[in-house]
């Protein structure tokens, strides 16, 4: 019997454009001009398939200086040919382009653009730029994946952040193959937030630390995407298989410093600790005085500062448990 033929995909509709099927298009939309006249755009790229099936976008740099997740989305681009794919792909390599320019993790007024969605057309730049990128990008798509890095000088294991109580946002953590899977809370005026009002599923990717990138971190969430595409039917080619399974984490918790002085970190991120166990040691500028630091709940390291001088009460640990 011959094989019935592949159902050819219709053109996609994105900013009032059509893309063909098999083809891959550019798009820029106008955001704000600075004070010398040079004009910022928020910049897309759509790659849609040939055949129907799911859409799918991932945006980074939503914080300025996370650029890991950019690095993601170029090797993403670079990877998947609108030929062979099904359904269709949206890449917003640099949301906040502002944060980005100035190497910052905020917009000029000092404004945190994942606190500033839904947005509104006539308020704050943080506003219109959340409003244009619920508009324009995460309406017409299904599924998106927000890339993030640690940032505050603090370095993040790759996972993936979701609602556990959503099987659907579940099933698609457990796709995209994350070491960790931590449980996280909605959080007001954040892009995650906002997609789960429009009824869209939004996973969180948090791999490497501000303002640099790790080949290790970029390959993690690269791979967990390609992972995801192809659990999504959006690609044939199986992407490699995680070396661990996911560790799935129902809470988390900030292991702080006890007092000021001069660390030396004695756990790396990935470990596991138990509760009790010394995981740094603070001593003053003379060595005459050292504290050592003690996790608070067993699990495994998902976070760690960088800091080499520390206050009291600095976020040094971050442990994540079942």
């Amino acid at each position: 019997m011959t094989p019935a033929p592949r159902r050819r995909a219709q053109a996609f509709e994105f900013a009032r454009k059509k893309v063909l099927p098999g083809h891959q298009k550019r798009f820029e939309f106008p955001v704000a001009r600075d004070a010398l006249g040079a004009q910022f755009s928020l910049q897309a790229v759509v790659l849609h398939g040939r055949r129907p099936g799911r859409r799918l976008w991932v945006n980074a740099a939503t914080h300025g200086d996370e650029v890991g997740g950019t690095a993601i989305a170029g090797k993403l681009l670079d990877a998947v040919n609108p030929r062979e794919l099904a359904g269709t792909l949206v890449v917003v390599p640099v949301v906040n382009v502002f944060g980005v320019m100035n190497r910052t993790r905020y917009l000029p007024d000092r404004r945190d653009l994942n606190r500033c969605f839904p947005g509104s057309e006539r308020g704050s730049l943080g506003s219109r730029v959340a409003r244009l990128f619920l508009n324009e990008v995460v309406q017409p798509c299904e599924v998106g994946v927000d890339l993030h890095t640690g940032s505050g000088g603090r370095r993040n294991l790759p996972q993936i952040r979701v609602d556990l109580s959503d099987p659907e946002g579940r099933e698609l953590a457990l796709a995209f193959g994350s070491r960790v899977i931590l449980d996280s809370r909605m959080r007001d005026g954040s892009l995650r937030a906002a997609a789960r009002e429009l009824g869209k599923v939004a996973l969180v990717y948090e791999g490497g630390e501000a303002l640099r990138w790790d080949r290790g971190d970029v390959e993690a969430g690269f791979n967990g995407l390609l992972r995801l595409m192809h659990h999504l039917g959006m690609i044939e080619q199986s992407p490699p298989a995680p070396s661990e399974a996911p560790r799935v984490c129902d809470w988390s918790t900030w292991v702080r410093a006890s007092r000021s002085g001069l660390v030396d970190y004695l756990v790396e991120l990935g470990e596991v600790v138990d509760k009790g166990q010394s995981l740094a040691v603070i001593s003053d500028a003379f060595s005459t005085s050292r504290v050592r630091v003690k996790a608070t709940a067993s699990g495994v390291v998902i976070g760690r500062a960088s800091a080499g001088l520390v206050t009291r009460g600095d976020a040094l640990y971050h442990v994540a448990s079942p």
